[in-house]
């Protein structure tokens, strides 16, 4: 029983970083919208989106 609770817990950290570069480019293409009140994206902010 613990060895499955570990493999789950492992599968589950792991998933964490693909998780947080999903998030961080779903934030990078809403946060610079001008309906927010920036109609202009910074020059850093343009490396992470995707379109």
């Amino acid at each position: 029983m613990k060895n499955c609770l570990r493999k789950i817990a492992a599968a589950a950290v792991s998933v964490i970083p693909a998780m947080a570069a999903i998030a961080m480019t779903i934030s990078a293409n809403n946060i610079a919208s001008p309906f927010i009140g920036q109609p202009v994206p910074p020059e850093s902010l343009k490396k992470y989106r995707k379109f």
